[in-house]
């Protein structure tokens, strides 16, 4: 069975099991999506806010997403973080198809690890703003 195929079971099936932990994963992925999105607001609104005269500059410290950003822009760096974002969430429903448990937690420690780097992200904003 593929990566696919999987998702579409663990999706759309008539399964109760799968159908449930659609369900019962919701709020996770809603509070990681939005996380995830104040995320890459932070980062385009810290290196877009650079100082004039050059005292401080926000790099994007993430190598992989810094060569999106270098390349393609804005748009690049958008297109790398939805699609981690996605990548994480297929993930996360392929594991709730046996142990929803265990999705909940992989997707609760996103929300925390991206919040944490969202705070900081805005600590770094208002000091240096």
């Amino acid at each position: 069975m593929t990566c696919i195929e999987t998702i579409q079971m663990a999706v759309f099936s008539n399964n109760t099991l799968s159908i449930e932990s659609g369900r019962s994963l919701r709020a996770e992925m809603a509070l990681f999506m939005l996380a995830s999105a104040l995320d890459w607001l932070m980062t385009v609104f810290l290196l877009k806010s650079q100082s004039s005269n050059g005292e401080i500059e926000f790099i994007e410290s993430n190598p992989v997403a810094s060569f999106f950003l270098n390349d393609w822009g804005f748009t690049g760096l958008f297109g790398f973080k939805a699609t981690m974002v996605l990548v994480i969430a297929a993930c996360c429903l392929i594991i709730a198809v046996r142990r929803i448990q265990v999705a909940r937690l992989v997707l609760r420690f996103g929300v925390v690890s991206v919040s944490l780097v969202v705070v900081y992200s805005a600590a770094l904003a208002l000091r240096n703003t």
